[in-house]
Formats: structure tokens, C-alpha cells, sequence
């Protein structure tokens, strides 16, 4: 959106698109199935709602404060693509997280209650091969 001066409609439907093709909310909510149990399910999807509700209140008061700023109203570049700054520091902390995941996320192993189920299915069709 940095570089788009020329039509609100383009941003938007451009927009529309990506929020169309975001679908990470499954993802993590799965990842933290993975990687929590019964003693700290709720405490982890808890700091999800909360980080969930924190960028949403924190990402627009960001963007409006790098829109348009004030100590670079000299600048030939800013004035001409006055959306710039919110978009790169968008494209900055993107970057930064998935550094981070891929450097410190780690794959969960096959849960233990899945394995008990993969267990039983498989003890209860020996048993029945043996009848």
C-alpha cells in the first residue's frame, strides 16, 4: 500500500484479496493444540486472544502515527508516497517474526493422545484379525 497514491479502490480490493487469502488464525490455533496440554490450554489460547486484541488496538494507532509524519514533511520521497513509513514498518515486523519462527519454532512432536489413539485402533484391529 506504501507505494499506491493512485486509487483507494486498488487499495482496497487489493486489501479484500489479502485479507481473503489469510488464513493463519487456523494454523495457529492448531500449532497451539500441538504444543500445549490439559494444565496450560487455557493460559495459551488466552495470550493468543489477548495478542490478537493488542495489535488490533496498537497496528492502527502505528500506522496513523507513521502516516504522513511531521518531522519528514521535507522529504520529496514521503510526500509523494505518504503511506510508506506504515507499510515498511508492517513489512519490518513480518520479517522479524518469521525469523524468528523459523529459528526458534520448533515442530511438535505426534501428541501423546494421538498416539494412544493410533495405539488402540491398532490393538483393536490385531484383536480382531486374531477372531
Amino acid at each position: 500500500f506504501g507505494f499506491n497514491h493512485s486509487s483507494y479502490l486498488q487499495a482496497l480490493l487489493a486489501r479484500l484479496i489479502w485479507g481473503a487469502l489469510n488464513g493463519n488464525i487456523a494454523i495457529i490455533k492448531s500449532f497451539l493444540g500441538q504444543i500445549t496440554d490439559h494444565t496450560n490450554r487455557s493460559k495459551g489460547f488466552s495470550v493468543l486472544t489477548f495478542a490478537w486484541g493488542f495489535g488490533a488496538i496498537i497496528a492502527p494507532f502505528i500506522g496513523g502515527a507513521l502516516a504522513n509524519p511531521s518531522f519528514l514533511s521535507d522529504s520529496q520521497f514521503i510526500n509523494h508516497f505518504p503511506y510508506i513509513l506504515p507499510s515498511l514498518a508492517c513489512l519490518t515486523l513480518q520479517l522479524i517474526s518469521g525469523i524468528v519462527c523459523l529459528i526458534f519454532m520448533i515442530e511438535p512432536k505426534q501428541s501423546q493422545s494421538l498416539s494412544n489413539h493410533n495405539h488402540n485402533h491398532n490393538h483393536n484391529h490385531n484383536h480382531l484379525k486374531q477372531n
